[in-house]
């Protein structure tokens, strides 16, 4: 061996926080070439999934949009200066595959980079991740958790067979991998009740914390499993309404034990009368006009002209229909049993790091 090759092996660090040395840790590190190699295993097995149950794959959404939409708030919004005009990087491609199940092409699915300017709880969020996305038409909230559990069931046992040693390396628990379906289901007024039970303060209408949902995981033997039925008010505008209740949204988070939320589904509205007065709604929340206006947006009959096109889907062609959105580095960091979500991809992009 040269001195050269030498030198590059002592500056090469398996601490996978240091980012100052990420560069130096790919193709070298035993740890992050044992995580590229299973996040490559679970890319494929994704695809495969999706191929052989009909979906069709759509090419990345366009990173940058007039508004990118199906957060709760528009505070966590990258704006971009495009040619003098007011844009935005792509927080989620939900609304642009949309389209394309109104006519033959019944279930869609793409691999899309989502961009959101988190500025806290930098161990499990960051500013730019990998969402695995898919929509169908007339499915409902039910159908798209089957799609969900059979998906996370698939990757699981996939990287399970093909990475033993890597798994091993990273000392993940192979135990939590082999996983049970059907997945427990609990509606949201279910989990406030089991938390409230475990001493929490938490009120009826109040969003789930990291701290609840490990919460509730912990009596869950490693299995991943489903809240659904959110209060209306804390969720997206586009969401359909619990016919049972019409606080609520027939929505569902999927959570991971000691992780917390990776993926986030709904059944989307589709009549367009109720869309457009749900928007109007959601226009006029005193929090989210604050952080409208500090993306230069006025009020809400100004929201209504941006979302004209996607609200325009519904006019006269309602089709029933559900999707989702998996958080890619987090189910990585949760297969993988890692501390930190920057440890979950080779570039990670928080509020304190851009290079390399």
């Amino acid at each position: 061996m040269s001195n050269k090759n030498i030198t590059q092996t002592n500056v090469v660090s398996d601490n996978l926080k240091d980012l100052k040395n990420r560069h130096l840790q790919i193709g070298r590190s035993d740890k992050m070439n044992a995580i590229t190699r299973i996040r490559a295993t679970l890319l494929k097995s994704a695809r495969e999934f999706f191929d052989q149950d009909g979906w069709l794959e759509i090419s990345p959404i366009p990173a940058i949009s007039s508004l990118s939409g199906a957060c709760e708030d528009f505070s966590t919004l990258f704006s971009v200066d495009y040619f003098r005009k007011r844009a935005f990087l792509i927080q989620t491609g939900q609304q642009h595959l949309e389209p394309f199940i109104y006519g033959s092409i019944p279930k869609v699915y793409a691999f899309n980079q989502s961009y959101r300017k988190e500025t806290k709880a930098p161990k499990r969020r960051l500013t730019a991740f990998l969402l695995i996305e898919a929509e169908a038409a007339n499915y409902t909230l039910a159908d798209i958790q089957d799609v969900q559990e059979r998906l996370i069931y698939k990757l699981c046992n996939d990287v399970l067979l093909q990475r033993t040693d890597d798994l091993i390396l990273l000392k993940s628990d192979l135990s939590r991998l082999k996983l049970k379906l059907p997945f427990e289901r609990m509606q949201y007024t279910d989990a406030i009740e089991r938390l409230k039970k475990m001493k929490y303060t938490i009120q009826m209408g109040a969003d789930l914390e990291s701290k609840h949902e490990k919460a509730l995981g912990k009596k869950k033997m490693g299995q991943p499993f489903f809240v659904s039925h959110y209060p209306a008010v804390i969720k997206f505008f586009n969401m359909k309404n619990d016919p049972k209740d019409s606080n609520l949204v027939l929505s569902s988070d999927l959570l991971l034990p000691g992780y917390g939320e990776a993926i986030g589904s709904s059944q989307r509205e589709d009549d367009y009368e109720k869309l457009v007065e749900k928007l109007e709604e959601f226009g006029k929340d005193k929090d989210r006009v604050k952080d409208m206006k500090k993306i230069g947006i006025k009020g809400g009959k100004e929201l209504k002209k941006i979302y004209k096109w996607y609200l325009e889907l519904r006019r006269g062609h309602q089709v029933p229909h559900s999707g989702f959105g998996l958080g890619f580095e987090r189910l990585v960091q949760w297969i993988c049993g890692l501390d930190s979500i920057i440890e979950a991809t080779e570039y990670p992009k928080t509020k304190a790091y851009l290079l390399p």
